[in-house]
């Protein structure tokens, strides 16, 4: 008995180191499994924030450059307005009377009032003559000097000056030093005439100092965002790794207490459920969420075969909850595309249009760059012989541009009838867009309304492109420029309407600004010359087959990176 008793007690000894050593090889193999795999879903997972935050950031100040640029535009073009209103008593004699001009405070004010972002200055205005020659510059030493003077030193400024000479409207970007021997600066530049003028409104803005403020507040934000979700990565895992600290050390504790007492039976107990167990959590980092083991073994055992259990559940619900969100998000989709399909089925689409008239023909495209488009075009009758059609541009993109969109088609489709001057009827639309415009989006719109009997068109332009005219001999003409501005931002404009004699066999082209400033890869836009061009080439097709090649050829221009709708809509006269 005595003899037994040592056997027993070097068994139970050697039990109880073999039990403790090998809990102890499972739980720190365990241990160092799970923490190397949680330390690599938390790289990944910074990796993946950090990655959004710079894509969001990258894409924030393209679109902020290109909007911002737009601003500056429209900008320019209401000041220019603006001194037109301040000239427009003034006698033409005295418009040449520069030193006059210079002492009129109005015309000080409006150019020394400069452009500032958040307090900061950006830019000046400029009014310039159309030989070049300041007028009225912010730093008076410029003041009745040429900018040929600088045609040398800044070759990209001069020919942006030497174009506002014949364009009513000329945007572009230049280099500009400062200061000698340091790097020059991005400035953008816009050119617009001053109405009943021989005036012209420059403004220079300094890229840098413009933007700059925005994008450094949105990269802060974008910063400060993902310094939050990396935080909280960072504590969730160190939460997770106290807790199976917590759970290793229970462990091994009581294995070894239960390994003094029940040996061999106990190290067996232990050491199957964590082979079990271990094999349960590879097979779930591979996916397998619906993996469960049995709820066996001692009361540490089972309570962590459990917890592996809930955690496995717990894992499949979050599967099922990404499942929803998807099909939530594959829902959204559908009802965008149904959008679509609604918004395809109010622009007219049946070509010929009126077959049974004879004296013209029509036909129009819109090819979106998204689901939905911002763009529109409609065509009809106000009277039997009166043909109103249109080509429009909303800002914005997707739903909110095509709802807008709608609205004003369905404006403009009930105003025009009562209202055949396209000027009064753009007025009574402006101000209804203007009501209750919280969005403060707007749209421009290109009107005409045609009469079969004299071959006229009345027409009125909200800040949209000219007009293409393509005569019988092929020569091209530009009309349609009248300075007005888009509808939906300023309530109570004044809209002028404009004449233009059609000849026969003379075709009409009306487009959106998604077709000649479509952009390919290396930053050249399209243009309005290589639509002329393209316009010239296929004039011999029918305008189906002229649209379509024009269309064809700036979404290959693009390369498949879409950015703005194309919309093109053709008339010709027939008798």
């Amino acid at each position: 008995m005595s003899s037994f008793r040592i056997k027993t007690r070097i068994l139970f000894s050697y039990i109880l180191i073999l039990g403790v050593l090998c809990s102890g090889i499972f739980l720190v193999f365990d241990y160092f499994t799970i923490q190397e795999l949680t330390r690599n879903h938390v790289v990944l997972a910074q990796d993946g924030v950090n990655g959004i935050s710079q894509d969001n950031i990258r894409l924030s100040s393209r679109y902020l450059r290109i909007h911002g640029e737009k601003i500056i535009e429209l900008l320019t073009r209401l000041n220019a307005w603006k001194i037109s209103a301040l000239l427009e008593k003034t006698p033409a004699a005295e418009l040449k009377n520069y030193e006059l001009l210079r002492r009129d405070p109005n015309l000080r004010k409006i150019v020394d009032a400069g452009v500032y972002v958040y307090g900061k200055y950006a830019g000046y205005f400029d009014i310039l003559d159309r030989e070049g020659l300041s007028v009225i510059h912010p730093n008076r030493k410029i003041e009745g000097r040429k900018f040929s003077e600088w045609k040398s030193e800044y070759p990209k400024m001069w020919t942006l000056v030497k174009r506002s000479f014949k364009k009513p409207l000329v945007t572009g970007n230049y280099e500009f030093y400062e200061q000698k021997g340091m790097e020059p600066k991005d400035k953008f530049m816009v050119l617009c005439h001053i109405p009943d003028s021989d005036l012209i409104l420059a403004a220079a803005i300094n890229i840098e100092d413009y933007f700059t403020p925005v994008h450094n507040a949105i990269k802060g934000s974008e910063e400060m965002h993902a310094s939050i979700v990396n935080k909280n990565i960072r504590t969730s895992s160190e939460m997770i790794s106290r807790r199976f600290k917590i759970i290793n050390a229970v462990l091994i504790i009581m294995a070894a207490l239960l390994s003094c007492i029940f040996g061999i039976w106990f190290s067996n107990a232990l050491s199957r459920p964590i082979v079990k167990l271990r094999e349960a959590v590879r097979r779930l980092g591979a996916g397998d969420f619906k993996q469960k083991i049995a709820v066996e073994g001692s009361t540490e055992t089972r309570e962590l075969a459990e917890a592996f259990n809930r955690l496995g559940s717990q894992l499949e619900h979050y599967m099922e909850e990404v499942k929803r969100e998807t099909a939530a998000r594959q829902a959204v989709e559908s009802e965008i595309h149904i959008a679509r399909e609604i918004q395809e089925s109010l622009l007219p689409r049946s070509f010929p249009p009126f077959p049974d008239r004879s004296e013209f023909e029509l036909y129009a495209e819109l090819a979106p760059a998204k689901e939905v488009a911002g763009d529109f075009y409609d065509y009809f009758f106000i009277d039997d012989n009166h043909l109103a059609f249109m080509v429009g541009d909303v800002s914005g993109k997707g739903v909110p541009a095509a709802f807008f969109m709608a609205i004003t088609r369905t404006m403009l489709k009930n105003i025009c009838p009562l209202e055949k001057d396209p000027g009064k009827a753009m007025c009574r639309v402006n101000n209804l867009l203007c009501e209750e415009n919280d969005a403060c989006m707007f749209v421009t719109l290109f009107l005409a309304v045609y009469d079969l009997n004299t071959g006229k068109i009345a027409y009125a332009n909200g800040g949209h492109n000219n007009a293409i005219s393509i005569k019988p001999d092929r020569s091209i003409n530009h009309f349609g420029v009248l300075n007005n501005m888009a509808l939906g931002i300023i309530p109570d404009l004044y809209y002028e309407t404009a004449e233009y004699q059609v000849e026969v066999a003379e075709m009409l082209v009306l487009y959106t600004d998604g077709v000649t400033e479509a952009t390919e890869k290396h930053g050249h836009v399209y243009g309005v010359d290589r639509l002329c061009d393209m316009l010239l080439a296929n004039r011999t097709k029918t305008l189906k087959g002229c649209t379509e090649a024009v269309v064809e050829d700036v979404v290959g221009y693009e390369s498949g990176d879409r950015f703005d709708d194309i919309t093109l809509l053709l008339f010709e006269r027939h008798m």
